[in-house]
This record gives structure tokens, C-alpha cells and sequence, in this order.
């Protein structure tokens, strides 16, 4: 278990490389969920550009660059036994705008955390709409062989399956980071 403020590594990982490395803040490790914060402007390792289309993922020909994280910051929130995290985002202003619920798998390891991302997610508002990201990407990696058609057809489950339990509020949309907390 790791403690608030800590920073650790988070990865996204394909095909044995690391896709996206960025360095992270738990702001909370229970038993119940992890919570980890990416602050603005942290240095991030990850394909350029980033949305990085089916085929090369399939090929394996994408290269991490040196960049930055972009916007507001994100809290990303895993619970227990689940198959998706759960993405938090705010307003420049401060005030919650919504959720982002991104189908991966994750692990751990004694620096940090892996993520396998599964190419669909949704999006989720606070007045209860919903819409599905990235489609067409899941249905193109059953043709470019990253998932079967069975294992695609669990992560659109999945995904069905977080939106008809509406897991929001999370509890966590009037948390801030510690000011202390300076981007690593």
C-alpha cells in the first residue's frame, strides 16, 4: 500500500512496452479503490501524436516522446475487481465537469502501476448522459487481431455494464490535490 503524496510510475503497457510512462500522486490507497492524480503540466512519455491509430498499435511502430500533460489534471480512480478506472475532470475554474470511464485492465508492481487499455470508453455528464468514445478503434482491433471478436464484445459488456450501475457520484468530485503536492 502506498500513502497519500506518494509519487509512483503509471504506465500504459502494449505489447510489452511501455506505450505511456508518466509519474503520478496517490492521493489515496484503500482497500476499496486507488486514486492517483496526474497534475498539470506533468512530464509524460507517450506516442506523438497521441491518439495513435489502429494499425500502428497493431504493428508496434509507435515511438514514446517526451511531451507534457495537458489540461486541468485527472484523479483516476480504480476499485477492486473491476476492468475500467474511473476519470475525474475539472473546470479551469475549479468546479467539476465530469467522468471519463476508460475499459483497461490494471496492475501493480512495487513502483507502480500497468495499464492495458482496451480502446473503448465512455463519457459520462453530471446530468446523466452518457456517450460511448472510440468505436469505431474497438472494431478496428478485431480486425487488426489486438482482441477477438469475443473479447471485444466483453469490453463493450463492460462498459454497459458501469453505465447501468452509474457509479457517480464517486464521492471524489470536491477533492483538490494538496497545494504542497508540486508536479514531479
Amino acid at each position: 500500500m502506498w500513502s497519500s503524496g506518494d509519487t509512483i510510475r503509471f504506465r500504459y503497457v502494449r505489447d510489452g512496452r511501455a506505450f505511456w510512462t508518466l509519474p503520478v500522486r496517490v492521493a489515496a490507497d484503500l482497500t476499496t479503490e486507488l486514486a492517483l492524480w496526474i497534475a498539470p503540466g506533468t512530464r509524460v512519455l507517450r506516442p506523438d501524436p497521441p491518439r495513435v491509430p489502429v494499425s500502428v498499435l497493431a504493428a508496434g511502430t509507435w515511438e514514446p516522446v517526451g511531451t507534457t500533460w495537458f489540461g486541468e489534471g485527472v484523479l483516476m480512480l480504480r476499485r477492486p475487481d473491476t476492468r475500467h478506472s474511473l476519470w475525474l475532470f475539472w473546470n479551469p475554474d475549479g468546479t467539476f465537469s465530469r467522468w471519463y470511464i476508460n475499459l483497461e485492465d490494471w496492475w501493480r508492481d512495487g513502483e507502480g502501476v500497468d495499464a492495458y487499455d482496451h480502446l473503448l470508453d465512455i463519457w459520462a455528464h453530471p446530468d446523466g448522459t452518457w456517450e460511448w468514445k472510440d468505436e469505431d478503434d474497438l472494431a478496428e482491433s478485431v480486425d487488426a487481431e489486438i482482441f477477438t471478436a469475443a473479447e471485444a464484445a466483453a469490453i463493450r459488456a463492460e462498459g454497459e455494464r458501469v453505465v447501468a450501475e452509474w457509479p457517480f457520484p464517486t464521492g471524489w468530485e470536491e477533492w483538490r490535490p494538496d497545494p504542497r503536492w508540486h508536479v514531479v
